[in-house]
């Protein structure tokens, strides 16, 4: 228990919603191409919320 304890004590990111290192445009990448493969599945469109795509804050 004494690392997690540890872990807890470290400085946390900027923003929880991306983490430090978090790689957006890749994700937006991976976002997209599961959209198209929802889109494909279902043989009915499927939409991304465009506004979770954005950059991050200070991006």
């Amino acid at each position: 228990m004494a690392p997690l304890h540890a872990l807890d004590r470290l400085a946390g990111p900027d923003h929880l919603e991306f983490p430090d290192g978090f790689d957006h445009a890749a994700a937006g990448v991976r976002a997209t191409r599961l959209e198209d493969r929802l889109t494909e599945d279902f043989r009915q469109a499927c939409e991304l919320d465009d506004q979770e795509l954005r950059a991050p804050p200070g991006e």
